[in-house]
């Protein structure tokens, strides 16, 4: 899953700081984004119960992801800790 696919980046050089974006049912109206670093990214997809079908974009253009929202409701974070419910 998620921490075997982050294990394996850092591993092989990744930084722990670099930014991700988990996009859940993209383009569809229950459409969900959540952001962070990828040291954290399988904490963070556990804490918002991410499922399939799930995108995962990595790189500094994930951390543009608060500022470009264009459909649904913002990214969810680790500073931003609304119930998914209330998010959506």
């Amino acid at each position: 899953g998620l921490q075997r696919l982050r294990d394996g980046l850092l591993a092989h050089g990744g930084r722990a700081d670099l930014p991700f974006a988990l996009v859940e049912q993209g383009s569809r109206p229950a459409q969900r984004v959540v952001t962070g670093t990828l040291h954290a990214l399988p904490e963070l997809a556990r804490r918002h119960a991410v499922a399939c079908p799930a995108l995962l974009i990595l790189g500094d253009v994930a951390a543009l992801a608060p500022r470009l929202h264009w459909f649904g409701a913002p990214p969810l974070d680790a500073l931003h800790e609304a119930p998914l419910a209330d998010a959506a």
